[in-house]
Formats: structure tokens, C-alpha cells, sequence
């Protein structure tokens, strides 16, 4: 949505170039066109700005509380399913030796 600032400062640029096309004839138009142009780049592109600028604060939880969830993730020891000794069956979750290929309780791999 444009800002009410853009709006006004386009509206004042038509009302100047239409008090200056009755007064004189010099053409100012684009010298206008171009200030206003600019004063709405300006205005839309200034949250943008800010928002890139930002800077993070360093006593924001979520911040410490993401920092701290992926240094437990990378000390986490994971266990391939080749290494481990025993498998849990997803079906009826018993844990038998890795060397079997099938669960000996209910018969699913």
C-alpha cells in the first residue's frame, strides 16, 4: 500500500505543474516529475532501508534460544542404523539385534 506521504507529495507535484502550465510557459514538468519521482522512491524504499539496517539484539531470547538449539544439534552423536547394535521395529517398537533382517515378534522389516 502506497503511504499517504507518497500521495500527498504526488498530488502537490500535478497541483505545482498545473499552476505553473497556466502561469508561464517554460516547461518545468520534468524537473517536477523528477523531484516528485524521487521523493516517492524515497518514501516507498526508506522501510526497506531500515529494516536491512536493523540490527539484532543480542540479549533477544529467541535469538540465544536458536543459538543454543543447533550447539546441541551438532554435539549430538548420531548412530547410523549400519553401526548400531540393536533395531527398534516401528510396528510393535521391540528391540532386536541389527543383524536380523526382520523384527522376530511380528514379522515387519
Amino acid at each position: 500500500m502506497i503511504s499517504r506521504r507518497v500521495l500527498i507529495a504526488v498530488a502537490i507535484g500535478m497541483v505545482l505543474v498545473l499552476v505553473n502550465r497556466a502561469v508561464t510557459n517554460l516547461s518545468f514538468v520534468p524537473l517536477i516529475f523528477t523531484g516528485v519521482f524521487l521523493y516517492a522512491l524515497f518514501e516507498l524504499a526508506r522501510p526497506l532501508v531500515a529494516e536491512a539496517f536493523r540490527s539484532c539484539d543480542p540479549y533477544d531470547l529467541k535469538e540465544l534460544r536458536r543459538i543454543q538449539e543447533r550447539k546441541e544439534y551438532e554435539d549430538l552423536e548420531l548412530v547410523s542404523p549400519d553401526d548400531a547394535d540393536t533395531v527398534v521395529c516401528p510396528n510393535c517398537f521391540e528391540s532386536y539385534p541389527a543383524r536380523l533382517k526382520v523384527c522376530p515378534r511380528c514379522g515387519a522389516g
